[in-house]
């Protein structure tokens, strides 16, 4: 599976610079070229996305409204989401939406939603809940700067009160949350092996503390020992030049 943005679609040989690019579209399996810059249907290996999303251009709406759906329905699209955040479309029809759900019905191309509520996606089997823009304002025409953060198209699997399926932020997040939890045990566990270390260390010192204690007290006991048999030697040796003198 391959996400791509602004993906250059073309299905007709004949006029290969002729076709459409989504804002987004996910192909499964994507072509071998590398890096994929165009998705030429005649190749070998290129297949119609399964999945496109078209995001509503304030200044050319019905391209999205109406020629993105039927070129998504020449090309053989699965799927197409069309976004309308500041309900920037055209009024005919019941217009404008702020989510449009093409899909495929019987191999046709259909719309199978259209409105400000959530729409089912049969190729997600999950909801579209679409976010209209805060800075919305009916009487002012939208402009490419009126996409606020606010404006976003989330999914969950369920119509109402169900969970939103994680942003790639929020994945990102998550994932260095988990990151620095476990630099936490590891810096734990290596505190713990350090303190280890160091009372293992700390015992060793005391161990040779004692040993030269007792290092030392058989030196000095030596040492008294020593200075014993010398007294003991000068005092035989008195003793003897004493008896020397007697015998004269």
């Amino acid at each position: 599976m391959k996400i791509v943005r602004n993906l250059g679609i073309r299905w007709h040989r004949p006029e290969p610079r002729a076709g459409f690019d989504p804002d987004l579209c996910i192909i499964e399996p994507p072509p071998p070229d590398q890096p994929l810059n165009t998705l030429r249907l005649w190749e070998a290996g290129h297949v119609a996305p399964w999945l496109a999303i078209e995001v509503v251009s304030p200044g050319h709406p019905y391209k999205d409204y109406v020629d993105t759906p039927q070129r998504c329905a020449a090309c053989g699209v699965g799927e197409l989401w069309v976004y309308d955040p500041l309900l920037a479309g055209p009024r005919g029809e019941g217009g404008p939406f702020a989510l449009q759900i093409w899909s495929r019905v019987d191999n046709k191309l259909t719309r199978v939603h259209a409105g400000n509520q959530p729409g089912y996606s049969p190729t997600l089997q999950a909801w579209l809940h679409p976010a209209l823009a805060t800075r919305y304002d009916p009487a002012s025409p939208p402009s490419l700067t009126d996409y606020p953060t606010s404006a976003k198209l989330r999914i969950s699997n369920a119509q109402v009160g169900g969970t939103f399926w994680p942003t790639r932020e929020q994945v990102l997040a998550a994932r260095s949350d988990a990151v620095v939890t476990q630099l936490d045990a590891t810096t734990t566990q290596l505190d713990a092996v350090t303190a280890e270390r160091d009372a293992v260390t700390a015992e060793r010192d005391a161990v040779t503390a004692e040993r030269d204690a007792v290092t030392a007290e058989r030196d000095a006991m030596a040492a008294e020992r020593d200075a014993e048999r010398a007294a003991r030697i000068a005092l035989e040796q008195q003793l003897a030049r004493l008896r020397d003198k007697a015998d004269e």
